[in-house]
C-alpha cells in the first residue's frame, strides 16, 4: 500500500473484560515498514477475547485524525465477538454493529477478513455481507488484502 503512496497503520488487539482492551501498535501511520515492524508482527500471539466494538472505535478515532480521500478500517478476526465478562453473545455483536454505524457516520469504511472454519462466524451480521471476506486460513490473507485494495483503488 505504501509503495503506491497510501499511508497505513497496523495494530493488534485482544480484550480481557470491558476494563482491559489491549491495543498493540505494530506500525504507525508514516512509519516505514522496517525490521521492527516485522518483529512486532511476528511476535503477536493469540490471547484472551475479542471485543470488537471498542477496538473499532479506537481505530476510527485514529483514522478520523488523518487527512485522506478515503478512510478504511480493516478488521481481521475469527468472526466471533466474545469476552469473559459477557454471557450474551448478542450484546457484543450489537456493540460492534453500533461502532460500525458510528464509523460510517464519520465517513470511515470498514471491511472484515473473517478467518477460520466460520462455525461461529458473526461477521456477516456485524459488517454486512458485502464488507466481509471469509478466508479458510491465514495463508490466504495477503492475496485477499491485495484483492480488496485493488477494488478500493478503482
Amino acid at each position: 500500500m505504501e509503495t503506491t503512496g497510501d499511508n497505513c497503520a497496523l495494530a493488534g488487539f485482544c480484550s480481557d473484560t470491558r476494563e482491559t482492551v489491549r491495543y498493540a501498535r505494530i506500525k504507525d501511520f508514516g512509519q516505514p515498514v522496517d525490521q521492527g515492524v516485522y518483529e512486532r508482527l511476528a511476535g503477536l500471539e493469540s490471547a484472551f477475547s475479542t471485543r470488537l466494538g471498542p477496538v473499532m472505535r479506537h481505530g476510527g478515532r485514529e483514522l478520523a485524525e488523518r487527512t485522506a480521500y478515503r478512510k478504511v478500517l480493516l478488521v481481521v478476526t475469527d468472526g466471533e465477538p466474545s469476552d469473559i465478562d459477557v454471557d450474551d453473545p448478542d450484546y457484543l455483536l450489537e456493540d460492534a454493529r453500533f461502532a460500525l454505524r458510528e464509523l460510517a457516520m464519520a465517513g470511515i469504511d470498514v471491511f472484515c477478513f473473517s478467518l477460520g472454519d466460520n462455525r461461529n462466524d458473526y461477521s456477516g451480521r456485524i459488517f454486512g455481507g458485502k464488507n466481509v471476506r471469509k478466508l479458510a486460513d491465514l495463508s490466504r490473507l495477503p492475496g485477499a488484502l491485495l484483492g480488496l485494495y485493488g477494488e478500493l483503488k478503482k
